[in-house]
């Protein structure tokens, strides 16, 4: 059980806002006071938006990359779709068993991608390979966040079964969403390795395992 799972839905909702507005401050502070506040000011006036048009038309004419690198412009990227997250957590949390895995992809997003930008730069080359394949590993939490869509919306009357039958069950669909977004995963059209990986999910990440669990409590 996570951390998470033992507080009340309210708790669980403001302690992840409270981490996100953190780790955006954190990752600001690298910033000159000009910059940082007008950043700040950038990404408020995006995710305080409720209509998803307004909030693009909002994010082009920012035009981050005239004052953010490539990189910084992805961790910023990233922590605008936390709270977006957050927003949806909210929005359906007393009615949906997703409300926490969706508040555990927020969190995701919030630190995706900030280690790049950590004070340390004298890492050795394995620490950084290291460093490379976790970060790597966020690139799932779309794919992640799709499995779970699909083992509510694929789950038989009966119940998923087990971790196999619901890897086999959603493998196909998610393959076709994977394609789609040119989302990579592991030996591409490899289909055991991608069930594998499902499999995987289903017993060690949060998000994917309560969203199976909780669909084979019903």
């Amino acid at each position: 059980m996570t951390v998470l799972e033992k507080l009340s839905i309210e708790e669980a909702l403001n302690q992840t806002l409270e981490i996100i507005a953190h780790r955006l401050l954190v990752f600001t502070q690298r910033f000159a006071p000009e910059t940082r506040e007008k950043l700040l000011s950038d990404i408020s006036k995006i995710v305080d938006s409720d209509d998803k048009l307004i909030a693009t038309a909002v994010r082009k004419s920012a035009n981050f990359l005239s004052y953010l690198s490539r990189e910084e412009l992805t961790v910023v990227n990233h922590l605008i779709k936390a709270f977006d997250e957050h927003k949806d957590a909210k929005k359906f949390s007393g009615l949906s068993p997703l409300a926490i895995p969706t508040l555990l992809f927020s969190l995701e997003h919030a630190y995706a991608g900030q280690d790049k930008f950590a004070k340390d730069n004298t890492v050795d080359r394995q620490k950084s390979i290291k460093r490379s394949r976790i970060l790597d590993s966020l690139n799932y939490s779309d794919a992640r966040s799709k499995t779970c869509e699909l083992l509510d919306e694929l789950r038989p009357e009966s119940g998923w079964k087990d971790e196999n039958q619901a890897a086999t069950g959603i493998m196909e669909k998610l393959k076709e969403y994977l394609n789609k977004e040119k989302i990579r995963y592991p030996q591409s059209h490899n289909a055991a390795s991608l069930k594998k990986l499902l499999v995987n999910w289903m017993k060690k990440r949060d998000i994917v395992k309560l969203a199976l669990e909780q669909k084979q409590s019903r």
